[in-house]
């Protein structure tokens, strides 16, 4: 069984720095629970260099022990957060060896304020997380700020409906054929031996079976 992010690569033990950055990570957790980007951003860096390994199994335990927030929570939060780092003018960028690097670009004029707000966003590219925002703000109602279900609309707008549903696999029996389960029917009856002592009470159901649907059929 896969363990959370290769936490089994690593030992358990922080080095002195480790300790020190899980320190200040947590610190801001604790301060900020209300800032979803300062947080998803402490979660992301404890999460991926695994600053929780020496106390916690993996990643899930971290958030809900230490956090009391379930690991998909952490994660969205963890998503939001770069999103906004995206809308702040800042692109995030990984390099080959899993570390964060960031792009430059302008940031957008109005700032997301919940990672809900954010959320369908995550699954764009930066380029159309940052248009879409922008087309957010620019038809929210005056006053009023850009809502979970106006961005939702926007990127279903951009990227299409949902693909349908594969087809349910068709039912063989859906669309009987009559003459062959009949004689399937009959080659089971034959199957009955003749000294069963229950034979005849055995086919006389099967008869009467017969005579009833002969009677339901015939009067649709």
């Amino acid at each position: 069984m896969k363990s959370d992010f290769k936490e089994d690569l690593l030992e358990n033990t922080l080095t002195i720095n480790e300790r020190a950055e899980l320190g200040t990570l947590e610190g801001i957790i604790s301060r900020e629970m209300k800032s979803f980007m300062d947080v998803g951003n402490a979660l992301l860096t404890i999460r991926d260099r695994q600053l929780y390994r020496e106390q916690f199994r993996n990643f899930k335990a971290y958030c809900t022990e230490r956090w009391g927030m379930s690991k998909n929570y952490a994660n969205r939060l963890i998503s939001g957060s770069q999103v906004a780092v995206n809308l702040g003018g800042q692109v995030i960028q990984r390099s080959k060896d899993g570390a964060h690097g960031h792009q430059l670009c302008s940031p957008c004029e109005i700032q997301p304020t919940s990672e809900r707000q954010i959320r369908p966003l995550s699954q764009l590219e930066p380029a159309q997380q940052r248009t879409v925002w922008e087309e957010a703000v620019k038809t929210a109602p005056a006053g009023k700020a850009v809502t979970y279900t106006q961005v939702k609309a926007l990127v279903a707008e951009l990227i299409g409906p949902a693909p349908p549903a594969p087809p349910k696999k068709k039912d063989p029996y859906a669309h009987s054929d009559a003459h062959a389960f009949a004689s399937m029917a009959i080659l089971q009856l034959e199957r009955i031996r003749d000294d069963d002592p229950l034979r005849v009470e055995g086919v006389g159901r099967v008869s009467e079976w017969i005579q009833e649907k002969l009677t339901e059929w015939t009067k649709n």
